[in-house]
């Protein structure tokens, strides 16, 4: 390296900056923005108490999350207890889950002009990042600063490493994503919202792909509005709508994940006024699914109590879902709840706490080590699903709040 190329990359260090990958002067750049975790944090401009015996469910979730996610072999469980209990949950040894993380399951990759961090989709099988960018946008999600040191292959590095390595994958253009499938892309938009500045955000893949977080904020809230028309016309219609897989009911959680993601980018400033427009005009829709699909779940049930484990689960993902976007979106300001509204809030947030009353009595909590034997996906599904329980649950009392 020259004398100048050294003394530009010294006078850039503070500031946005670019680098040029080296050996054999390929001409790929990877401008790197400087990224800032937000300070601003709202709660849900409709918080409610839960009263001593919800209060007493509550902590049912936090033991099954304590117990059950906080496993030190179980990477996909501690992100979920991660995102449950926030940045200090630890392991029974003292050790945080996030430090936990990175030591035993994270990697360095190469990227255009230096080295980043990933995480593996799984190893053998150990299921760790079975979305992309899952510990991304759980770090991201609990205010984890960038410049927050981790040790990964035995070296301290920046959470930011891990910023710059989901960066150099992450593209969309038309019908195409990089990740698999559009299910797949939720995780690495609020990751990657959380801290860029606002249309500043533009890079070129490895691979030479064209990329901003702005088209990419665009097409996924376009990918939610036509996933979920056929819900509008039958919100229109006032018409109950089957769960057959069909569109917004295939993606991963009836793709709350989905929702969640394009909400969290439009209200951070990424993306087009149009979309942020088109994603406030989703929002009704979810308070038609609120009762549709109890509905169809509690008809389901009806006809075959022999099936209420599974379903009271299913419920459970459901309303915790449900809390997580709905009271996220009124938090950030993406639209004020009016008084119907308000009333499907309560309405979501007693239903939660009486599945969960429904689980404990079955005592679903309590054999988890003998559901691992009998019904490995119900398992995961408890153990993942009560963690959201419990985020929803806080951000419907105002417990915690969301950082944008």
């Amino acid at each position: 390296m020259t004398a100048g190329w050294l003394l530009l990359l010294v006078a850039c260090g503070s500031g946005p900056w670019s680098w040029l990958p080296g050996g054999g002067g390929s001409a790929t750049t990877f401008t790197r923005w400087e990224l800032a975790r937000s300070e601003r944090v709202d709660t849900t401009p409709t918080p409610t108490a839960i009263g001593p015996e919800g209060e007493l469910l509550r902590s049912v979730l936090v033991r099954i999350v304590a117990d059950h996610a906080i496993d030190a072999e179980n990477p996909w469980a501690l992100t979920h207890a991660l995102v449950a209990l926030g940045p200090n949950a630890s392991l029974p040894d003292g050790t945080l889950v996030v430090d936990h993380l990175f030591t035993r399951w994270a990697d360095v990759v190469s990227v255009p002009g230096g080295e980043g961090v990933r995480f593996p989709a799984k190893l053998g099988a150990v299921r760790i990042e079975p979305h992309t960018d899952l510990v991304l946008k759980s770090v991201t999600e609990v205010g984890v600063r960038p410049d927050r040191l981790v040790t990964v292959n035995g070296e301290e590095r920046p959470l930011s490493d891990l910023y710059w390595g989901s960066v150099d994958r992450a593209w969309v253009d038309g019908d195409e994503v990089s990740f698999d499938g559009w299910n797949d892309t939720p995780w690495a938009l609020r990751g990657l919202a959380a801290w860029a500045p606002p249309h500043q955000a533009h890079w070129n893949t490895s691979d030479g792909r064209s990329m901003d977080l702005d088209r990419f904020t665009d097409a996924v809230v376009a990918r939610l509005v036509d996933e979920q028309q056929f819900l509008v016309e039958a919100a229109a219609r006032g018409r109950s709508v089957p769960k057959r897989g069909q569109f917004i009911y295939g993606y991963t959680c009836g793709g709350a994940h989905l929702f969640q993601g394009a909400a969290y980018a439009v209200a951070r400033g990424h993306g087009s006024q149009a979309s942020r427009e088109a994603l406030q005009a989703q929002i009704p829709i979810l308070f038609f699914r609120l009762h549709d699909e109890l509905a169809q779940v509690d008809a389901a049930m009806r006809a075959d109590p022999s099936l209420a484990p599974v379903l009271l689960v299913q419920r459970m993902k459901f309303l915790g879902h449900w809390l997580e976007s709905v009271h996220s979106a009124a938090a950030m300001g993406l639209f004020s709840p009016d008084e119907r509204q308000v009333k499907d809030l309560e309405f979501a947030r007693d239903q939660l706490l009486v599945t969960v009353s429904a689980e404990a009595q079955l005592h679903m909590f309590e054999r988890v080590p003998e559901l691992w034997k009998i019904d490995e996906q119900l398992t995961l599904d408890l153990i993942g699903d009560s963690a959201h329980a419990l985020r929803g649950l806080d951000l419907a009392t105002g417990r915690v709040g969301i950082r944008y």
